[in-house]
């Protein structure tokens, strides 16, 4: 990896978002922390290398308003961590279809609406393209 890589990471305030948004801060690289509520990433640091945005992957004009930020900070982004999203558990037959709606609202169709917002290529960590 190059320290000047400049990684967008969705799902920040929490679990493996902020564990990795925290690393990338220690090894300063460039970092746009993301969370539904703001106020959860206050605990990071004020940092040239950092941005930290309200981001919900739920809504297009919400991602749309984070990339244009982004770029506008950085000029790019170069890696993409989509790790906002929830598990549900539960048989079928028995499941609140209306979670289950929402769990893959955010699990899944907000990839599409990241490429189609960035105009780029998203990779699985195997490097096969996912959505291009």
């Amino acid at each position: 990896m190059k320290k000047d890589e400049v990684w967008l990471v969705t799902g920040s305030s929490t679990g493996f978002g902020r564990a990795l948004v925290e690393e990338l801060i220690a090894q300063d690289y460039k970092v746009v922390a993301t969370a539904r509520q703001l106020s959860t990433l206050s605990e990071l640091p004020d940092k040239e290398n950092i941005l930290k945005i309200s981001l919900d992957v739920t809504k297009g004009d919400s991602i749309q308003k984070a990339v244009a930020e982004t770029i506008a900070k950085f000029g790019r982004i170069d890696v993409l961590v989509n790790n906002a999203g929830f598990g549900y558990f539960g048989v079928m037959e028995e499941s609140d279809q209306s979670l289950v709606s929402w769990k893959n609202l955010i699990n899944q169709q907000c990839v599409r609406s990241w490429t189609q917002t960035s105009g780029e290529r998203i990779y699985d960590l195997s490097g096969s393209t996912i959505y291009a």
